[in-house]
């Protein structure tokens, strides 16, 4: 997406990130959606979790298929 931050991030097949989108040493599964917006620092997604838009998080471990 447009305006997307990414910085030291592992990003696996079929990952969408969204415009406005800040990332910043993360490990997204495949299939990850990271909605407008969100701002996720440390985080571990498994396969197919999402974040919502304007999520901001930091250190999280979220189990595949789940939303934050």
């Amino acid at each position: 997406g447009k305006n997307v931050t990414l910085e030291g991030c592992l990003l696996l097949d079929g990952v969408s990130v969204a415009p406005g989108a800040k990332l910043q040493g993360c490990v997204l599964g495949e299939g990850c959606q990271i909605g407008p917006g969100a701002m996720l620092t440390d985080c571990i997604f498994g396969d197919g979790a999402k974040a919502l838009p304007g999520t901001k998080a930091q250190s999280i471990n979220l189990e595949p298929r789940k939303s934050i």
